[in-house]
């Protein structure tokens, strides 16, 4: 898959669970069974946010090693964040702990891609958009 592609579906991920943390998170609490609604609601509108960067920057022809990086880092934000939230308790549920390791997992590959990509850069600002 290339960059872009991988950008696209990074964005969708993100997109959708983004929205669902902003859009209903008392359902998402209960779902986890976390009880900071407002929490994921902070987390929610802050991944939409992330998702339209990731969404924009497929569209560019080219690739940005710091934006990538910048990408490495939101994404192992959000695995540290769902390590911190099993620690702090608020996964309680069988199927949030599913569904938040499974994202994590998600997330975390997306993260690695990125890496990889930006990697052979070392200090050169562009990536062509064929490798």
């Amino acid at each position: 898959m290339d960059i872009d592609r991988l950008k696209r579906v990074n964005a969708a991920v993100a997109a959708s669970s983004g929205a669902l943390l902003a859009f209903a998170p008392e359902a998402s609490a209960a779902y986890v069974g976390a009880s900071a609604p407002w929490l994921l609601r902070l987390v929610g509108v802050s991944t939409l946010g992330y998702a339209a960067h990731v969404f924009a920057s497929s569209f560019r022809g080219r690739q940005i090693a710091a934006e990538l990086r910048w990408f490495v880092a939101g994404d192992a934000a959000w695995v540290l964040a769902t390590v911190a939230a099993f620690a702090g308790g608020l996964v309680t549920t069988g199927r949030g702990a599913v569904v938040a390791v499974a994202l994590a997992a998600v997330v975390g590959w997306f993260g690695v891609r990125y890496y990889r990509a930006a990697k052979p850069i070392g200090r050169a600002a562009v990536l062509s958009p064929r490798r």
